[in-house]
């Protein structure tokens, strides 16, 4: 009896799914704050900036290291799980009813 072939997720689905939506919440007021850090002519000078930059920064690489996940999985599995389906020859012969509408 022949198993089944083990093909992982990409990370993005299994580990860090709940971490990127809290992040995502989070960063949405942390980066509004920061760019207006940047942008304000403050007494401090640069020394004040730096949070703001550093938050700045750890956010693009967060999101780069998610989206570098997709484009991962896209390359490497994309042959095996997307697979094209056969052409209906007429509106009819479409399952999904909104592309059914589209085609007809």
């Amino acid at each position: 009896q022949e198993s089944a072939e083990f093909v992982p997720l990409p990370a993005l689905l299994v580990f860090p799914n709940g971490l990127l939506y809290g992040w995502s919440i989070l960063a949405t007021g942390l980066v509004k704050v920061s760019i207006g850090v940047l942008k304000a002519d403050l007494s401090c000078g640069e020394r004040c900036k730096w949070p703001a930059v550093v938050i700045l920064v750890l956010t693009g690489l967060i999101y780069f290291a998610a989206v570098a996940m997709v484009v991962r999985f896209y390359v490497r599995f994309s042959n095996e799980v997307y697979k094209p389906a056969e052409a209906a020859s007429s509106p009819a012969d479409v399952q999904d009813p909104f592309l059914r509408f589209l085609l007809s």
